[in-house]
């Protein structure tokens, strides 16, 4: 008998130990790529006159740190709930006299359709800070330009499945005191369903 309540005691301790713990709260991370440009090559593309309509892609010349033989047309940051990504001044290939601007992002589903911003803004919270830089610059469209050297973006909902989006950034380049662009830059985004959070 004693034997018996020994293994029993046994039994639902390491039934305890084993305890699955998937319902303990996921701590939120904070995902910021080293960003790397050639703005040597960036400059050399800008168009001579701004065209809005059709800013030039320099997607190949960014690099976001991702893996060797991942294009960054082709990175992927995968969020959950309460995770942000922040995209920051590039650590690399800048010169000291030298920025890029980040302006606005346009947003896509998974077959390239246009997303609403309404549905955009359900599951990201996008953030510029507050030192934004104003621009009223005679090649810009009338009115003033708000530039920012970072984006945040928070992930603040999830949805039953996974949703694929990519967004376009358009931006700017600085060189000393120059304006160069409009740009496009066009990485992926993943919010994880539910279930995965």
């Amino acid at each position: 008998m004693k034997n018996s309540k020994l293994i029993l005691v046994l039994v639902l301790i390491l039934a305890l130990s084993c305890k699955n713990d998937d319902d303990s709260p996921r701590t939120p991370i904070t995902i910021s790529p080293e960003i790397t440009i050639d703005i040597g090559a960036i400059i050399d593309i800008a168009p001579a006159v701004p065209d809005f309509d059709n800013p030039v892609n320099i997607t190949a010349l960014v690099n976001f740190g991702q893996p060797v033989g991942v294009s960054s047309a082709d990175y992927l940051v995968e969020m959950r709930l309460n995770d942000t990504f922040t995209l920051d001044i590039p650590s690399n290939g800048l010169g000291p006299n030298d920025k890029l601007w980040y302006d606005y992002e346009i947003w896509y589903d998974e077959f390239d359709e246009p997303l609403n911003l309404l549905t955009v803004y359900t599951y990201i919270d996008d953030t510029y800070p507050s030192d934004a830089v104003l621009i009223d610059h005679p090649d810009f469209p009338p009115g003033v330009v708000g530039l920012s050297d970072r984006i945040r973006f928070i992930n603040i909902a999830a949805d039953d499945s996974d949703l694929n989006w990519k967004y376009d950034i358009i931006c700017f380049i600085e060189s000393d005191g120059v304006f160069y662009g409009p740009y496009v830059i066009d990485p992926k985004i993943k919010i994880k369903s539910t279930s995965s959070q």
